[in-house]
């Protein structure tokens, strides 16, 4: 495998290609020209692809250090359990009854050293392609919300029940959240989709599961299943029954983001998440236009698809575009 380098941020800002790359077998598939070290990584040595957008970049130079420092202490681990109930009550207040979630603070840079793979970039480069802007970077604040909720007592070894590594669940979360809203698309490639008709969750899903098979083989049949159930289902809720972690981490991540602490009522998801951490995650990726064009997409969909699932809102449709945040979840000055 060939040596990366470093190289001065100026040459890199100009540089037309950036490109995945390992560096001591572990992924890095995000990058972006904002650092205090005045250092970049050469990524000639890989193949050549293209994650341009500046706005879409996913790691700052200070990760890239802290991933180098990483592998310069293998042994350290990530703090997470190493097991989870792969299935849990659907209903909020069951679930919340039966983990013991304490908003601990996690910093970004520690979340954005959970390992990826190539499948992972893969999913990356599709979404950006395929969903409006601002709801890609709604998708990857998800997945740091999601893995930030793990942090906080996600239920775990709970008796009787099926455990989920937490490199198996953060594999699947990835693809899940950064694929999740597809359906949201105005490309000529998703309105032209045979499912482009159904409900943005279902378009959505069945989107990511072709995708998925083409370029993540290695996914056996029930990893494919989760992520994909749980694209479709991730704006839909019941009272009772079992949902698997992926989509509950979906649903939550995902309203959170929309609708911040007081999701289900006032402060509802208080426990969930340290704000700190919001804060850090808000800051690399800020909310931007997302409300504008949330509602937007949204409005569209409740006025041609009167059926989809997320008009199925326990408050309805226009309670929901009411409650969708413009400003950021915690202040930038808090």
């Amino acid at each position: 495998m060939s040596h990366c380098h470093l190289w001065p941020v100026a040459q890199f800002a100009r540089s037309p290609s950036i490109t995945p790359c390992f560096v001591n077998n572990r992924f890095i598939d995000r990058f972006t020209t904002r650092n205090s070290m005045g250092f970049s990584v050469d990524l000639s040595c890989c193949a050549d692809s293209h994650l341009s957008s500046d706005q879409a970049s996913e790691h700052t130079l200070s990760s890239i250090n802290a991933e180098w420092q990483q592998q310069l202490h293998p042994d350290s681990n990530m703090p997470f359990p190493k097991t989870f109930d792969a299935y849990v009550p659907s209903n909020y207040k069951e679930l919340f009854g039966l983990a013991k979630f304490k908003p601990d603070y996690v910093s970004f840079e520690t979340l954005r050293l959970v390992s990826l793979d190539p499948a992972h970039t893969a999913s990356f480069e599709y979404a950006k392609k395929i969903t409006p802007h601002e709801g890609f970077i709604h998708s990857i604040r998800c997945y740091y919300f999601a893995l930030a909720m793990l942090h906080s007592g996600f239920p775990s070894e709970t008796p009787g029940v099926p455990q989920i590594t937490f490199e198996e669940l953060s594999r699947r979360l990835y693809h899940t959240c950064i694929l999740h809203d597809l359906g949201w698309t105005t490309t000529a490639e998703g309105r032209e989709h045979g499912a482009a008709a159904m409900t943005f969750e279902l378009h959505g899903g069945i989107m990511a599961y072709e995708h998925l098979q083409a370029v993540a083989p290695d996914l056996n049949a029930q990893q494919v299943g989760d992520i994909v159930q749980s694209i479709v289902l991730h704006t839909s809720e019941w009272p009772s029954g079992k949902s698997s972690a992926t989509k509950t981490l979906m649903s939550l991540s995902a309203f959170f983001d929309v609708c911040g602490y007081d999701a289900q009522g006032p402060g509802s998801f208080s426990p969930l998440i340290n704000r700190k951490t919001v804060q850090e995650i808000e800051k690399e990726y800020p909310r931007g236009n997302f409300a504008t064009e949330g509602i937007e997409v949204l409005e569209r969909e409740f006025e041609q698809k009167p059926d989809c699932l997320l008009a199925h809102f326990h408050a309805g449709p226009n309670e929901f575009l009411k409650a969708v945040r413009k400003e950021p979840i915690v202040p930038v000055n808090e």
